[in-house]
């Protein structure tokens, strides 16, 4: 016979017993599977699987880096409050399947993450021309 112990949790993250209430209104593994939820507050991951500790870790690393501070993430089961935002309007229907990233230096929104670093040269393209004393130059309409 084998006796599972409690194995310590991964600082970031929750385990949740299959009879607790987590909390998390889009929970599927909600009150009936034991679950962990990643404590990150643009995340809100929910996963049964112990294996997903070291991968998903690694996401939040990896985007961490893209983002470069320079933009804040929210997964699909996290609502950015931002009423203008095309991705806030379908919160909580199902219809939004993908993570979406808000530039906090502008009003610029994607799903993209290659557009995210695309974006990030812009502004640093930007913040250089400035430093040197420059305007980029707009013209009228």
């Amino acid at each position: 016979m084998r006796v599972l112990k409690d194995e310590p949790i991964p600082e970031g993250y929750l385990r949740f017993r299959f009879n607790e209430d987590c909390g998390y209104q889009q929970c599927g593994y909600r009150e009936h599977q034991t679950h962990f939820h990643c404590t990150r507050k643009d995340c809100g991951y929910s996963f049964c699987d112990k294996t997903r500790f070291v991968q998903h870790t690694a996401r939040h690393e990896r985007l961490d880096t893209l983002m470069g501070g320079d933009f804040q993430q929210y997964r699909a089961n996290v609502y950015c409050q931002r009423p203008e935002c095309p991705h806030a309007s379908t919160f909580g229907t199902g219809q939004n399947k993908a993570s979406h990233f808000h530039c906090l230096k502008c009003e610029f929104v994607c799903t993209d993450t290659n557009k995210v670093v695309a974006h990030r040269r812009q502004h640093q393209k930007l913040d250089s021309i400035q430093a040197a004393g420059f305007d980029k130059f707009q013209p009228s309409k």
